[in-house]
């Protein structure tokens, strides 16, 4: 049930959702909430970070584990789930933080653990056919 999401999938939903965290207080009206932005933009800033440095698609340092990256998207999604309701946010913050929470919580539970590796369809340096 895991293997649902590829690692390419993943690195393209894991940028879409850290933009869409980094905007969400402007674009959904939560700007003034103070706690509702700090979660939003630390969150989004952290899934770029922690983006970049995943050894997938998506990485460009490529240093953390993919499964650690998957475990570390759980426990984001849980805390963006849960602390609206801690911190008494606002209602556009409660909803956006809940749904990019979910989002983020799906894809840490759904995506395939390892990167797959890219072969070439035929070995070329053994092909005796080629001139």
């Amino acid at each position: 049930m895991r293997n649902l999401i590829s690692t390419q999938w993943h690195a393209f939903l894991d940028y879409v959702l850290a933009f869409t965290l980094l905007i969400g207080p402007w674009i959904f009206g939560y700007s003034e909430d103070h706690y509702g932005k700090l979660i939003s933009v630390l969150a989004g800033g952290l899934i770029i970070v922690l983006s970049i440095l995943t050894r997938y698609e998506g990485g460009l340092i490529r240093f953390i584990p993919m499964p650690l990256h998957l475990n570390m998207d759980v426990v984001l999604g849980i805390f963006l789930i849960v602390s609206p309701f801690v911190l008494d946010l606002v209602y556009e913050a409660i909803m956006c933080l809940v749904i990019l929470g979910i989002l983020i919580l799906g894809s840490g539970l759904y995506s395939i653990p390892e990167v797959k590796k890219h072969e070439p369809p035929v070995d070329i340096s053994y092909d005796t056919e080629r001139d």
